[in-house]
C-alpha cells in the first residue's frame, strides 16, 4: 500500500465518520430545537386557554364574551353536539377545528396556508379550542436546516483538509524510511552484484583459456574481491543494526586519544604517514567499539586518498571534544561535502571506487558520530586537501 492509498483512505474514513457524526448531531439538534419550540407554543395555548375558561367561568353567556384573536391566535367555543358557539374574529363562519376535548395536534386552517398548534380542553361541557400558529416554528426550524446543510459540508471539507494533513504529516517520516529502505535495498544490491560479477568473470575467463590462465593470479584477485565483499556485507549489517537503534548501546567513559593513538599504530607500515602529534587527551562517554570504528573509517579514508601524509588533531574544548582528520589529497568540492556522508556515495574524481571503500564508511561515521550527540562536516577551508572535523560532547 503506498503513501498516497493510505493517507487517502484514511482521510476518506475519517471523513465518513464524521460526517455521520455530523448528519446526526444536525438530526438531534433540529429536533431537540423543534420539540422546544413546539413546548413554547403548548405553553402559550395553555396560558391561553387558562385565561378564556377562567372568563367563561365567570360569565358562561357566549354571546356576551368578546373572545378576540389576531393572525398568529385563535380560539373556539364547540358545544357538545359540534356546532361552534363562539369564535375570534378569524375564525368567524368556520367549522369546529377540533370538536373533542383533551386533545393536542396541529392542523391546517382551511382559510389559512399556516400550520397551527391546536390544544382543546372542556369547559363548562363545551370544548374550548385554541390555536397558535407554527410559522415561526417552520421559520426557525427551516433556517436552523438551511444553517446546517451550508455549513456541515464546509466543515466536513475543512475537516478532510486538516486530516489528510495531518495524516501526511504522521506518515512523512514512515514514507521517508520506506523510501530509504527501497533505496536501501537497492544500492546494496548493485554494490554486492559488482564484486560478485568480477569474481565470476575470472573465473569464466579460466576455464575459457585453461593453457594460458596463471591460477595463482586467479585466486590472490578473487581473494582480493572476496575481502571486499565481506567488508561491504559487515557495513551492511552495521547500517542494518544502526537503522533499528537509536544512540549509542552502551554509555561508559572512552578515552578517545587510545583509540586514535591504537589505530595510528596499526598503519605503521602504510606507503602513507599518519602524523599524531596534534592528539592531546580527551575523554567522551559512549559506546567504544562504535567509536573505534568512526576512527578507523576517518582515518582509512584520509588513507586511501592522501599523497604523503594524514594529520590527527584531538583536543578538548569548552564544550566537547574535536576530532580532526586532515590529507594532503585532491580534497572534495564544496558541492560535495554533504554528499560525501550519504550512502554508497563515491564521488567522480580521485576518491572514486577505484581507490577501495565501499561507499558506506562515511555514512556510517555519521550515523554513529550522530548517535553519541555529536556531529562531523567536512571542514570548509580553501586550499589542497581535506579535512574532516568530528564534534563529541565532554564526558
Amino acid at each position: 500500500m503506498t503513501y498516497l492509498s493510505v493517507r487517502a483512505r484514511v482521510t476518506a474514513v475519517a471523513s465518513l465518520v464524521v460526517a455521520v457524526v455530523l448528519v446526526l448531531a444536525g438530526l438531534v439538534t433540529v429536533t431537540t430545537v423543534q420539540r422546544q419550540l413546539l413546548d413554547d407554543i403548548d405553553d402559550s395555548t395553555g396560558a391561553i386557554s387558562d385565561q378564556v375558561a377562567a372568563d367563561l367561568e365567570r360569565d358562561p353567556f357566549a354571546d356576551v364574551i368578546v373572545v378576540q384573536g389576531d393572525d398568529d391566535t385563535f380560539s373556539q367555543l364547540v358545544d357538545p353536539s359540534g356546532e361552534v358557539v363562539a369564535a375570534t374574529a378569524n375564525m368567524a363562519g368556520e367549522p369546529a377545528v377540533v370538536a373533542a376535548p383533551g386533545l393536542t395536534t396541529e392542523r391546517d386552517l382551511p382559510h389559512d396556508s399556516s400550520r397551527f398548534r391546536v390544544r382543546a380542553r372542556a369547559v363548562a361541557g363545551d370544548t374550548l379550542v385554541v390555536g397558535i400558529t407554527l410559522e415561526d416554528v417552520d421559520e426557525s426550524v427551516g433556517a436552523l436546516r438551511r444553517t446546517l446543510l451550508i455549513t456541515s459540508p464546509v466543515a466536513l471539507a475543512l475537516l478532510a483538509l486538516l486530516v489528510g494533513y495531518v495524516v501526511g504529516h504522521t506518515l512523512r517520516p514512515v514514507e521517508e524510511a520506506h523510501r530509504r529502505q527501497r533505496q536501501f535495498v537497492a544500492d546494496a544490491s548493485h554494490e554486492l552484484r559488482s564484486p560478485l560479477t568480477r569474481i565470476r568473470t575470472e573465473l569464466e575467463v579460466d576455464l575459457t583459456h585453461e593453457a594460458s590462465a596463471d591460477p595463482w593470479a586467479t585466486h590472490r584477485s578473487v581473494l582480493a574481491e572476496a575481502v571486499a565483499l565481506q567488508a561491504l556485507i559487515d557495513d551492511l549489517l552495521l547500517l542494518a543494526r544502526r537503522d533499528a537503534e537509536s544512540g549509542a548501546s552502551r554509555r561508559v567513559p572512552v578515552d578517545l586519544d587510545d583509540l586514535v593513538l591504537g589505530q595510528v599504530r596499526l598503519r605503521a607500515d602504510e606507503g602513507v604517514a599518519f602524523d599524531a602529534s596534534g592528539v592531546s587527551g580527551g575523554q567522551v562517554v559512549g559506546d567504544a567499539d562504535q567509536l573505534r570504528r568512526v576512527v578507523r573509517n576517518l582515518l582509512d579514508n584520509a588513507g586511501r586518498h592522501a599523497r604523503t601524509t594524514v594529520a590527527i588533531e584531538l583536543h578538548e574544548e569548552p564544550d566537547g571534544v574535536l576530532l580532526a582528520v586532515t590529507d594532503d589529497g585532491p580534497g572534495i568540492a564544496a558541492a560535495d561535502r554533504d554528499r560525501v556522508f550519504e550512502r554508497f556515495t563515491r564521488l567522480d574524481d580521485a576518491r572514486s571506487a577505484a581507490s577501495g571503500g565501499t561507499g558506506l564508511g562515511l555514512a556510517i561515521t555519521r550515523d554513529l558520530v550522530e548517535a553519541h550527540g555529536g556531529t562531523v562536516v567536512v571542514d570548509p577551508r580553501e586550499g589542497p586537501g581535506t579535512r574532516m572535523v568530528v564534534r563529541l560532547p565532554r564526558a
